[in-house]
């Protein structure tokens, strides 16, 4: 499908791009740095354990707002390069 986040700047490029290079260990995680950075300030833990996101960032994934959950063609392209669909 045409969708903005298809696009080679895209968040979910570089998403895909960093799984494919180097794949996450175990408890390790990717989000937006507006993210990160919240998290670090509403938390005195070294790493939280549940990540929260705001609707733009998640747009900027291809979270689709209608149905409000990640699309079948997102999650298929996360285990083409490798990765877990659960990590988004």
């Amino acid at each position: 499908p045409k969708h903005t986040v298809r696009a080679k700047t895209s968040s979910l490029a570089k998403l895909l791009t960093w799984v494919m290079e180097q794949t996450l260990l175990q408890g390790e995680a990717l989000c937006h740095q507006s993210d990160y950075i919240s998290m670090k300030l509403m938390t005195e833990t070294k790493r939280p354990s549940i990540i929260s996101s705001d609707w733009h960032n998640c747009l900027k994934c291809g979270y689709d707002v209608q149905a409000l959950e990640w699309p079948s063609w997102l999650k298929n392209c996360l285990e083409a390069a490798g990765a877990s669909s659960d990590i988004v």
